[in-house]
């Protein structure tokens, strides 16, 4: 079962995305890295999301930290186009915002030898 929603969410984002699902690349939010810009618009983003799913409550005075690790849940990079494409579960849906390919990165930790 969790097969087939993950199939079907990928190819709603491929579709969504115009590109195809193969493009599609599931992230650990521990191995992102989103500017600061990219993180206050993804606040102002889910702030609204979130009010219009869930009432006057939405987000309320909710941090942007927590914000961004309820979007972190499910992430994304989407190889055709750079994205990121964080995706929160809210009210019964799977609700996602992108971000822009300059707007995150995934850091190298560590040294080469």
């Amino acid at each position: 079962m969790a097969n087939h929603i993950e199939s079907s969410l990928l190819d709603a984002l491929a579709a969504r995305q115009k590109t195809d699902p193969a493009n599609l690349h599931e992230l650990d939010s521990a191995d992102v890295a989103i500017s600061s810009e990219a993180l206050s618009a993804i606040g102002k983003a889910a702030r609204s999301l979130l009010s219009a799913a869930l009432g006057a409550a939405g987000a309320g005075d909710m941090p942007v930290g927590e914000i961004v690790k309820l979007f972190a849940s499910k992430l994304y990079w989407n190889e055709a186009g750079g994205e990121l494409i964080m995706c929160a579960a809210i009210a019964g849906r799977t609700v996602c915002l992108p971000v822009p390919a300059g707007h995150w990165n995934v850091p190298v930790r560590g040294s080469v030898q």
